[in-house]
């Protein structure tokens, strides 16, 4: 039998906690990692409501599937299209070139309804930091609830006499399919080649959290005893404030293990909260909660946009206490706005017929999609353009990164394996062999691009790779010992290692020792060179950055972005280096200061960012591309810098 549609003041104080929980996680407070599991409120309440209002016109003989997604879509699209339309300019103004082709990609996903499966393809991992600084990636959600309209309904419709037994397959197959998806993403089996979370974005792995809201209704009326209601509340509501806001039921590795919690939780608390009585529907009914409930859409939709446009100008993911006491009220304000004069209006048939919303969300939808493709066909609205007629030698593409890896990787081995033929035991005192990870690989690269070089050294390149736990020092050694019976550890005098300085400040004599063992020279490579940038390369954002605030007028000249290159380096880095390389010549350990060609005038506050050739150095913040290490290389050999070890 149909349960009438009543509203429930603490299902909005139900949604007031869910949000909270997911602006917590995108503010970045890392006590509220758990934060993002709000969503899952937001399902499981929406498949209840959305059961509720089908099923209850079903029983009555007067559902209109057009009626019912015109009521959902006057509820969802009016404020949806809205804050992708006003988030449009600022990211035109704010956004580099190639996030801002990433942003066109998401508006016109958003509006084909289907950028949760845009972010599964693009996105990677949700939990990755990069995500904060994409303005539409929280839309992946309100997406899965579209598709939830368009498909549940029917199957309410066509599967009505058999719908308690349809749903519970439906519901055991989807969660089966979640941990499933689960188990093969963190197990590195990647089926759909997308290194990406399939089972936090896609709809087939969360339509269960919605199937658990529509089982709540059929079980409503089944649960009378008032103090087993009570009880049963204050456990759920206890779950969930423990799954929501602390780390407690972080349990599993494999996310739908933490999500069963707060979905769970969710339906204990819709079954036995529906008494006015129940000391939790009297907290959830708690006027600040109700009304942030009502306008939890609109903190919803703002809350992200302002986040990771407010990140991408400082450049900087962390969001500080107060710059969130302010970004906050601001987007509570425009929050309450937003629920006044675009929400409220457009659910209201007598103040806006079916006629005018569907005129109107065609202006908008039409609108924000042109100019999201025209973002996409000329460059970022030819900011690619500008760019490129200021930089012709510089790469301004958001691939660069990809194909820069894969050069420098190819290098790697045509050196290697080169270098592998050639070894003999002739010239052992001039014989190199580069033992490290990846810095290792861009030292090697650099001096094998020098031909004066070359003609007097044979270098050689050994990865370390440790398959096993403990302390690192005692891995390094158990590395070391696996190679020293290779030939270009034999027939290698010198031994140039790069490897965690500050871990290992208490073991330098030890690892010396252990290559005066064998004979070998030890020489030290000094930490390596971050530059705080949060997308893009250190060029390419200094030279954003700059014309953000310059225009397009002149050209950015080498010098200047030297400068602004040393501001995005840790100022205690240079500290900590000194440090290093104090204590290694205190104890007669011979090494090479990177600092020595990559920041060579860092007392007059300058790094390099070009080589002389106006080619980009670094490809992420950190390593080299193949421009960047030939100019390093040459700067080696000028400085004689491995003379300098002998």
């Amino acid at each position: 039998m149909a349960q009438p549609f009543v509203y429930r003041k603490e299902i909005d104080g139900l949604r007031a906690i869910a949000v909270i929980s997911v602006i917590l996680y995108h503010s970045g407070i890392e006590i509220f990692s758990q934060g993002y599991l709000g969503v899952d409120v937001f399902f499981v309440i929406s498949g209840y409501l959305i059961t509720s209002l089908v099923f209850n016109d079903l029983t009555n003989n007067r559902f209109n599937f057009l009626k019912f997604i015109t009521r959902r879509a006057r509820r969802i699209l009016p404020l949806l299209f809205f804050v992708t339309f006003v988030s449009i300019p600022f990211c035109i103004y704010f956004l580099s070139p190639n996030l801002l082709e990433n942003f066109s990609q998401s508006v016109i996903a958003l509006n084909l309804f289907n950028s949760n499966i845009l972010f599964w393809f693009t996105s990677g991992d949700y939990f990755d930091l990069k995500s904060e600084l994409k303005p539409l990636i929280h839309t992946w959600s309100l997406c899965i609830e579209i598709q939830f309209y368009l498909i549940f309904p029917l199957v309410l419709l066509y599967f009505k006499k058999n719908i308690k037994l349809i749903l519970f397959i439906l519901f055991i197959t989807s969660l089966s399919l979640s941990f499933l998806e689960n188990y093969l993403y963190i197990n590195s089996i990647d089926l759909f080649k997308t290194k990406s979370f399939g089972s936090f974005y896609l709809f087939h792995t969360r339509i269960w959290e919605l199937l658990l809201g529509a089982a709540v209704y059929f079980l409503n009326d089944k649960l009378n005893n008032t103090k087993i209601k009570i009880n049963l509340s204050i456990i759920g509501f206890s779950i969930l404030l423990l799954s929501l806001f602390t780390n407690f039921f972080n349990i599993s590795s494999v996310y739908a293990v933490n999500s069963l919690f707060s979905c769970i939780a969710t339906s204990i608390i819709l079954l036995s909260t529906n008494n006015k009585s129940n000391i939790i529907n009297k907290l959830l009914c708690f006027r600040p909660l109700v009304f942030l409930g009502l306008i939890s859409f609109s903190l919803y939709m703002w809350h992200q946009p302002i986040f990771s446009i407010f990140r991408i100008y400082n450049n900087n993911l962390n969001l500080s206490f107060l710059t969130l006491s302010i970004l906050v009220p601001i987007i509570i304000l425009l929050s309450f706005v937003t629920y006044r004069y675009i929400e409220k209006p457009y659910r209201n048939n007598f103040l806006i017929s079916d006629a005018k919303f569907i005129k109107n969300i065609s202006i908008i939808y039409i609108f924000t999609f042109i100019l999201a493709v025209t973002i996409l066909i000329t460059g970022s609205f030819y900011k690619y353009e500008k760019y490129k007629k200021l930089y012709p030698s510089i790469s301004f593409n958001g691939n660069d990164v990809g194909l820069q890896n894969l050069i420098r990787k190819k290098t790697l081995t045509s050196l290697t394996n080169k270098k592998i033929e050639n070894i003999n035991s002739n010239n052992i005192n001039n014989n190199y062999l580069i033992v490290g990870f990846s810095h290792a690989e861009d030292f090697f690269i650099s001096v094998n691009q020098v031909k004066e070089l070359t003609a007097k050294y044979n270098f050689f390149y050994q990865g370390i790779s440790y398959n096993e736990e403990g302390q690192y020092y005692f891995k390094l050694i158990r590395f070391l010992e696996s190679i020293k019976e290779k030939k270009s550890f034999v027939n290698s005098k010198n031994i140039i290692l790069d490897v965690d300085l500050s871990v290992l400040e208490n073991d330098i004599l030890k690892i010396d020792n252990f290559f005066k063992k064998y004979n070998k020279n030890l020489i030290l490579l000094s930490p390596p060179i971050y530059f705080k940038v949060i997308n893009d390369d250190p060029s390419v954002f200094s030279i954003h950055k700059w014309h953000l605030q310059n225009g397009f007028k002149d050209k950015l000249n080498t010098y200047q972005l030297n400068k602004i290159m040393y501001d995005l380096v840790d100022k205690e880095f240079f500290n900590v280096n000194k440090k290093i390389l104090d204590n290694l010549s205190k104890n007669n350990i011979r090494f090479i200061n990177k600092v020595e060609f990559s920041c060579p005038n860092y007392k007059n506050k300058t790094c390099y960012s070009l080589t002389d050739k106006y080619k980009k150095i670094y490809f992420d913040n950190t390593h080299l591309t193949l421009d960047g290490a030939k100019f390093f290389g040459s700067i080696i050999y000028k400085k004689k810098l491995l003379e300098k070890t002998n």
